[in-house]
């Protein structure tokens, strides 16, 4: 994986979790509040891994 493509995958991870605080209403009527936590948890997980990645391309 590129850094380029890194970056690209934490802007989309982030604006996925704007989408959800934006129409969060919306996101808990069809998920429910457990199912739309376990998706922002899955997203962080997802950010911080890539922040990882990113920091190795960094350190080189």
């Amino acid at each position: 994986m590129t850094k380029k493509q890194i970056l690209q995958l934490l802007e989309d991870r982030f604006q996925q979790l704007e989408m959800i605080r934006i129409f969060r209403e919306e996101f808990e009527e069809k998920e429910g509040k457990r199912g739309v936590l376990e998706r922002i948890d899955r997203l962080l997980d997802e950010i911080n891994e890539l922040k990882q990645k990113l920091q190795t391309f960094e350190n080189h």
